[in-house]
């Protein structure tokens, strides 16, 4: 799935009109210019990964559902393979998935992201090898 900047920019101007913030309270609240935020709701501006965590974060949403991952606005989507979280954190699954949401959302290819969730399987694997797991690492 590629990065579309204008359903972000829509998506990030709708919470934001939701929550009954101005483009200016977003911005003091982000610490970054009016401007920015105006460039980013136009889909002008290309949205740094921690940025756009934030940004979800203000806007108690997803970055999965900014991105277009998810038509799911709530801050913690579930999907039907993963089960809730329990108070308020993320399951590892969903930690990958918004994972995957900011990557695609700096600019990363699907490969890009492939070959970083093989990256983090094979290191979870490891770790529990080593401490004592019974799965081999692949």
């Amino acid at each position: 799935m590629a990065w579309d900047p204008l359903l972000t920019g829509r998506r990030i101007a709708e919470r934001r009109r939701a929550m009954g913030l101005t483009q200016e309270e977003l911005a003091a609240r982000l610490g970054i210019s009016a401007q920015q935020v105006s460039e980013h709701e136009r889909g002008r501006r290309r949205i740094p990964g921690p940025r756009l965590a934030e940004i979800a974060r203000v806007l108690n949403t997803s970055v999965a559902y900014l991105v277009g991952e998810t038509d799911d606005p709530s801050p913690l989507a579930k999907t039907p393979d993963t089960p809730p979280a329990r108070s308020g954190r993320l399951s590892p699954a969903q930690q990958l998935r918004e994972l995957g949401a900011m990557l695609r959302g700096a600019g990363a290819t699907e490969e890009d992201v492939r070959i970083i969730m093989e990256l983090l399987e094979r290191r979870r694997r490891l770790r529990e090898q080593a401490e004592g797991g019974d799965e081999k690492p692949q």
